[in-house]
Formats: structure tokens, sequence, C-alpha cells
């Protein structure tokens, strides 16, 4: 055979070593001298006779994948223990670093949907953010489905590669593709950093969820326990919230003052109940009803308190009504947890719904 049809063949015969030898077969060597010998036998010293049974045989990967078919040969066979330890750790990185940043952006994408102003520009660019967040983990698990050159964090620390050509894919050890020329580049030093980084975003998202669901399930317990249910021996929380309203007027009526001990007892530091005192003095009430509580947030209810003047002989009169938001207190005491209902804020004069 010429020079010429000789640099053509070998050229060929070289990328179909290299297309045998990632895929796993066996036989790599023997496979290329049989192509060889049939090349040689039908093209003699010609190179476009060479060429021309070069391109009827087709490209490299072509005809390895029809070998390896007509053969019968697995590309996962003859995988080594070396390169299933690193499948078992490269895996579970590349996973956690790609779930960590999708993870730790969820909440924050939330909190600008929810709370964000204007409302329309805040879903867009929530939106938007999600999408960016999950391209994430598209984009790092790539190498794990085209092969090729480009390795995964993972990958890069366990010195795994992922080879792939027209009919099967397989894992290899990078050192084993460095003598045919393959061996991708490892950037092990950035690898570490993105994994760093991903522990720190997976942990800090790992926290946040812990501490938004315990956060959720206690509002939906302080939700159970105070929506409409029995509470303090039975009573309902109408009766609760009747009996702090009926304490404050009772305490306040016949005071010399709003600092009455008794209707102190029944208030917040924040309730200011010098209002309230002035008009139960100049109005003369001596009775009061409640209307339908309104539940504002768990634990606190905003009720319209009905102010009558009068009573006995007289009939009672009604001159106004105040708003009264109550809420349940609890406190940690060494022989246990006290807890009552309170008013936190009075409106004197003012009906429920009054802006």
């Amino acid at each position: 055979m010429s020079r010429g049809a000789s640099s053509v063949l070998e050229t060929y015969l070289a990328r179909l070593r290299n297309e045998l030898a990632a895929a796993g077969a066996p036989d790599a060597d023997d496979l290329v001298a049989e192509i060889r010998s049939l090349v040689t036998e039908a093209a003699g010293d010609d190179p476009a006779a060479a060429s021309d049974e070069i391109a009827r045989l087709g490209e490299p990967a072509e005809l390895a994948r029809g070998i390896l078919a007509e053969r019968g040969l697995d590309a996962a066979e003859g995988v080594s223990a070396g390169v299933w330890w690193r499948l078992g750790i490269a895996a579970p990185v590349d996973i956690a670093i790609g779930l960590s940043l999708p993870l730790a952006a969820a909440l924050p994408i939330y909190a600008v949907a929810a709370a964000g102003e204007p409302r329309t520009a805040s879903v867009v660019m929530a939106a938007a953010l999600g999408l960016a967040v999950l391209a994430w983990p598209f984009f790092l698990w790539r190498p794990w489905r085209r092969g090729g050159r480009t390795l995964t964090p993972g990958m890069a620390l366990t010195g795994l590669v992922v080879v792939r050509a027209p009919g099967f894919w397989r894992l290899a050890r990078a050192r084993d593709l460095e003598a045919m020329g393959l061996a991708p580049r490892r950037r092990v030093v950035l690898a570490a950093v993105i994994a760093l980084v991903g522990a720190i975003l997976l942990a800090g998202a790992i926290v946040l969820g812990l501490d938004f669901g315990g956060t959720w399930l206690a509002q939906s317990a302080i939700e159970a326990e105070y929506d409409g249910l029995t509470i303090g021996g039975g009573n309902s929380i109408e009766v609760q919230l009747t009996s702090v309203v009926e304490q404050v007027y009772i305490g306040l009526s016949g005071a010399d003052g709003p600092t009455a001990s008794t209707a102190l007892s029944y208030v917040t530091p924040e309730a200011d109940l010098a209002p309230l005192w002035e008009r139960i003095r100049d109005k003369g009430i001596r009775s009061v009803r409640l209307g339908v509580p309104t539940q504002v947030t768990p634990g606190v209810y905003v009720v319209e308190v009905r102010e009558y003047a009068g009573g006995g002989e007289t009939p009672a009169e009604l001159v106004g009504s105040s708003t009264f938001t109550i809420g349940h207190r609890q406190w940690l005491r060494a022989s246990g947890t006290s807890e009552d209902w309170a008013a936190v804020d009075i409106r004197a004069g003012e009906p429920a719904g009054t802006p």
C-alpha cells in the first residue's frame, strides 16, 4: 500500500481504535487489525480506492457501534470496582449540589412573589428567578447525559468520566483515557469550591426549611386549639371574651381613675384605659353586650361591645359601642404554664369596622 493510502487508513483506524476502547471492547486491537486487512485487500495501493472503502465503512463511531452490536458486546461489561465506588461518591455529590441552589432560593423567591411591590413586577421577577435557579441543575448534570470532556464537580473530585458514543454509554476512570488522549481536564480546586458552596447553601436551606416547617406546625396547632374550640376549663371563647370585657367595665365603673386594679389585671400594658374610663363616667354605662367575635390571627379576636346606660327601673338605652381586641396569654412559671385572656387594644366609642 502506498504512503498516501496508508496515511488515510491509519488515521481512520486510530479513531476507530479510540471508539472501541472507550466502549470497553476487550479485543479492540484485533478488530482494528481485521478492518485494516479488509481495506488493504480491497484498495491495494490506490489512495482513492482506500478513501472509497473508508467512506463505505462510515464514521468510526458508527462502525464501532455496529461491531459491538454484531458481537453482542455490552458496553457496561468489565466496569471495575474502582469505577463503582467513584460513582457512589460522585452521583450523590452532584445531586446535592444540583439541588442546593433551588432549595436555598425557594423561600427568598416566595418572599419576593408574596410581599414585593409593585405586585406584577414582583411576580414576574420571582418567576424569572425561579426559572434561573431551575436551570442550574440542568446544566450541572449535563455531563452525566452527554459525556465528553466536561466534568461535573463530583466527577472531577473522583476522577470519573462518562464516555458516550452512538449506541452506548459507559463510565470510566479519567486515567484510563489518558493513553488515548481523551482524558478531560480535571479542575479539582474549582470543583471543591463549588462543592463547598453547595454544602453551605444546602445546609442553610435545611435549617430554614426546618424552621419554616416548625413554625407552620406550631401555627397549625394554635389554629386548631383556638379556632372555635373550648379552652380554660371547658369555657368557650365567647365566654372568655365576655369575661374579659365585663371585668374591664366593672373595674372602671365607680373608680376614681383608669388605674383600677381589677381592670388592669385584664388588659396588657399597651391598652389605654383612660378613654374608656371617661366614656363610662360620661355616658353612665351600666351594662354591655358583645357582638360576634372575629378572629384576626390565631389566639387574637376583635369584638364589638355595645354599651347601655340605665338599668333597674330605668330602661336600658344603647349609647354607643367600643371595640376590644383580645388575645390569649401564656407564661412559663416554675410550677408550669399559666394562661389567660387580656385586652390588648381598646377603641372607646368606636364600633368594629371603623376606619
